[in-house]
């Protein structure tokens, strides 16, 4: 009797488990479908990073018709006198950009396909090439390309550029403002100077080397991210990616964010500056001279032993904090 009444018992609660899952997966349902792109504008915008969800391979921007085939080609030059900004925008061809000799920007397509394509439009100052695909073969595996791009040496404005999983590199040149972005691509620039100099990627690797800036922003969800150079204001954040920084006695202000992921600061010469580390479970390893120190398990902050004013802020929640 006993055990009748269980499986009784067992069968009732089996039952209303069942009834709850299938009434949380129809809920869920009609949340996305009334929610008007708010789930989807919240991962688009997923830990202050922009990326763009759609697929690259239907967006206009990315692809083109027989029709418009005219005004397309493999290679763009164009003069840049009265161009104020230069905007590069590709899905997966890697980007690589350079300097020559000429007054005018070159941006070249490296491949044996004639599927793929460039298009340009000039307006209010601003150039915008846009590395296109042919419709037809947009949902398929996308021939072997890459884009070249080369500056005249005198442009030192704005220059921008968006892939989608595009690997970007530069090399020795100097710009007004400097905004590289890939969502899956790894973002590589050596011995590049501008004003403010932002690279953001979700799963690519961030390396700059040898940067010179007044403001540098480096972002990313799952990518490391390593940099040196001399730069007055840093804020550099990941989720689940490692954070290694040089910094030169030119910082005035480092900020340095993470949720998982490591964090170690080398200095260099006598490097002083006041200290606010924390951590949730991670530990703090400080091997700069600071005073007045508060310290804990799971916070150190300190304030600089010859009196400068430049501090250095880091956060993470399981990762290690490490200065040198």
């Amino acid at each position: 009797m006993n055990k009748k009444k269980s499986y009784k018992i067992l069968g009732i609660f089996t039952t209303v488990i069942f009834i709850v899952m299938i009434s949380c997966y129809i809920g869920a349902a009609l949340i996305i479908k009334d929610a008007n792109g708010s789930i989807i504008d919240m991962f688009k915008n997923f830990h202050g990073i922009y990326f763009n969800i759609n697929d690259e391979y239907t967006n206009p921007e990315f692809t083109y018709s027989d029709s418009s085939l005219g005004s397309l080609s493999s290679t763009i030059n164009q003069p840049l006198d009265n161009v104020n900004s230069v905007n590069i925008k590709t899905f997966s061809p890697d980007v690589k950009v350079n300097v020559g000799n000429t007054n005018e920007i070159t941006v070249k397509l490296i491949t044996k396909s004639n599927d793929i394509k460039l298009d340009k439009v000039v307006s209010n100052n601003e150039l915008t090439v846009y590395v296109k695909a042919k419709k037809s073969i947009a949902h398929f595996n996308l021939p072997d390309c890459k884009v070249e791009v080369t500056l005249p040496a005198n442009y030192k404005k704005s220059f921008n550029v968006d892939g989608k999983s595009a690997d970007i590199s530069i090399t020795g040149i100097e710009f007004s403002d400097l905004n590289l972005h890939s969502v899956s691509g790894k973002i590589n620039t050596t011995d590049t100077t501008a004003e403010t100099l932002k690279l953001s990627t979700i799963s690519g690797e961030i390396e700059c080397s040898d940067a010179t800036a007044k403001d540098l922003n480096l972002s990313t969800v799952s990518g490391d991210i390593k940099s040196s150079g001399k730069y007055n204001k840093l804020y550099s954040k990941s989720v689940s990616g490692e954070i290694k920084l040089q910094l030169s006695k030119d910082i005035n202000d480092a900020t340095v964010n993470t949720t998982s992921g490591d964090i170690k600061i080398q200095t260099s010469g006598d490097f002083g500056a006041k200290l606010d580390l924390s951590t949730t479970s991670g530990e703090i390893k400080n091997g700069l001279a600071v005073k007045n120190i508060t310290s804990s398990n799971r916070k150190f902050t300190g304030e600089s032993s010859d009196g400068s004013d430049r501090i250095i802020k880091a956060h993470t929640i399981s990762g290690e904090i490490k200065i040198d």
